[in-house]
């Protein structure tokens, strides 16, 4: 048991590092779009890729509002929750199985 209680821990760790990753991204596109003038530079359009496909599922099913992107917080929220239900569980199921 204690090989699966490792393995859950590692991929928890992992999955809450990808999550707090996707954060990250979020965020700078945030304070990226405030500037449309390095809208061409190499690394923010490679951080609007990787976010606009984050945020591509989420915009099927979410219009704007008032020119607002609701997606970006509709996304905040999705990741919290997983941190806070999937990966805790994970972290909480491998502390259970360890002992």
């Amino acid at each position: 048991m204690i090989l699966l209680a490792n393995f859950m821990n590692a991929i928890a760790s992992i999955l809450n590092v990808v999550l707090n990753l996707f954060e990250i991204l979020l965020i700078l596109a945030a304070v990226f779009s405030w500037f449309p003038q390095i809208r061409y530079n190499q690394g923010v359009q490679m951080v609007n890729t990787i976010v606009d496909k984050i945020l591509a599922p989420i915009r099927k099913f979410m219009p704007k509002y008032s020119g607002f992107d609701l997606a970006f917080v509709i996304a905040f929220i999705l990741i919290i929750f997983i941190q806070a239900f999937v990966v805790a569980s994970l972290f909480d199921y491998a502390a259970y199985l360890k002992n």
